[in-house]
């Protein structure tokens, strides 16, 4: 006696082992756009009139 086995359709299809090397893929090319197009700023732009410069001495 056979069994009819049902395709999984909507979000079930998409959970399944099969689907999981194209979630893993969608995750590192995200990843990778992250990375891209982050801003690369590793400057700190302040004021010239709030920031106080005095020579440093000794003692």
């Amino acid at each position: 006696m056979d069994k009819i086995i049902e395709k999984k359709t909507g979000w079930r299809a998409a959970f399944t082992k099969k689907a999981l090397p194209w979630w893993l893929g969608a995750l590192l090319l995200a990843f990778v756009i992250y990375l891209i197009a982050r801003p690369n700023n590793k400057t700190l732009r302040v004021d010239k009139d709030t920031v106080t410069i005095y020579n440093a001495v000794k003692g």
